[in-house]
């Protein structure tokens, strides 16, 4: 998190994405796949605070895939007021029928 003023601060969440591990299709010369992603913060209660959601439709070239630990790296800010949250970040591959999730608690001072 970073300051903004006195009383409120920005969360930055920041998920990067092994593209080794996705499931592609080949179509017209592309690396195809769709990752659906949401990030949402909770309060200590559980209770939803926060959040969005991203499609990501990825055609990547054979070399892109190639490169040394290929990724997508994805950002959202939210504007919170200082509490403890927790950050839960969700990963669904419609195409390999994938789906991870990753909860981490972030307190704001």
């Amino acid at each position: 998190s970073k300051p903004n003023n006195g009383a409120d601060a920005k969360v930055l969440v920041v998920a990067k994405i092994d593209a080794t591990s996705l499931h592609f299709q080949k179509a017209a010369g592309r690396n195809r796949d769709s990752l659906s992603v949401v990030a949402a913060l909770f309060d200590a209660s559980g209770g939803y605070v926060t959040g969005a959601a991203k499609t990501v439709n990825l055609k990547f070239l054979d070399e892109t895939l190639r490169q040394k630990e290929p990724a997508i790296t994805l950002n959202w800010e939210f504007d919170v007021k200082p509490a403890t949250y927790v950050v839960r970040l969700v990963i669904r591959e419609p195409q390999g029928q994938a789906m991870t999730t990753l909860n981490r608690t972030v307190k704001i001072l």
